[in-house]
C-alpha cells in the first residue's frame, strides 16, 4: 500500500471535540492493541471506534453515540458533515484499522476508507453508558489502491478496446 499525502489534509484535520477527563491525558503513553478474548467479543472502545465509522458513512446519529456534553459542544450537524467530507474524498469508511489503548477510556484510532485513512483519538465516557465525550481527527491521508502501478496501469488501458494512448511522467512536467 503507498501512501501519499493530501493537499487537503489541513482542511480534514479537523478536531471535532476533545473533552480529555484527568483519567485520560493527552501524554499517556500507548499500550498494545488489546482484544477480548472470546471471538467476536469487543471492548467498548473498540465498538464506540466501529461506531464512528457507521457514523461516518451516515448509519448512525450523533445522538446515538455522543454523550450530552459533546453533543452541547459540537452540532450534530457538524459532525455529519464530517462524515461527508471524508467520504466524498476518500469513499466509504470500511473499517477500524489500528486501535491503541491509551487507558481504559482513550484511545488512539485509524478508520479506513476505500482510498484513505484518517487518523485521531477516541475518548468514551464509562459512566454514561460508554457513549463517546472526545473525537479528535487528527490527520488524513489519501492511500494509493493496492497494485495500482504504471505496469498494472498499462496493462489495463491494453485490454481496452480500439486504439488507446498514454503518458506516464512526473506531475510537475519536468523529467
Amino acid at each position: 500500500m503507498h501512501v501519499v499525502k493530501s493537499p487537503c489534509a489541513p482542511l480534514f484535520a479537523v478536531m471535532i471535540a476533545m473533552l480529555a477527563s484527568p483519567a485520560s491525558p493527552l501524554g499517556a503513553p500507548a499500550q498494545a492493541q488489546t482484544r477480548a478474548a472470546e471471538p467476536g467479543a469487543s471492548t467498548s472502545i473498540e465498538q464506540r471506534a466501529d461506531d464512528v465509522v457507521a457514523l461516518l458513512n451516515g448509519e448512525v446519529e450523533p445522538e446515538d453515540i455522543f454523550t450530552p456534553s459533546f453533543r452541547a459542544a459540537v452540532a450534530d450537524a457538524h459532525v455529519r458533515a464530517l462524515g461527508t467530507r471524508l467520504t466524498a474524498q476518500f469513499g466509504r469508511a470500511l473499517a477500524v484499522s489500528e486501535l491503541t489503548p491509551r487507558d481504559g477510556a482513550s484511545a488512539a484510532f485509524a478508520v479506513r476508507f476505500e482510498r484513505g485513512v484518517a487518523r485521531g483519538r477516541i475518548t468514551i465516557a464509562p459512566d454514561e453508558a460508554n457513549r463517546i465525550s472526545g473525537l479528535l481527527i487528527t490527520t488524513t491521508d489519501s492511500l494509493a489502491p493496492e497494485g495500482d502501478n504504471a505496469a498494472a496501469i498499462a496493462a489495463d488501458l491494453a485490454a481496452l478496446p480500439g486504439s488507446v494512448n498514454a503518458w506516464f511522467g512526473p506531475l510537475g512536467g519536468t523529467l
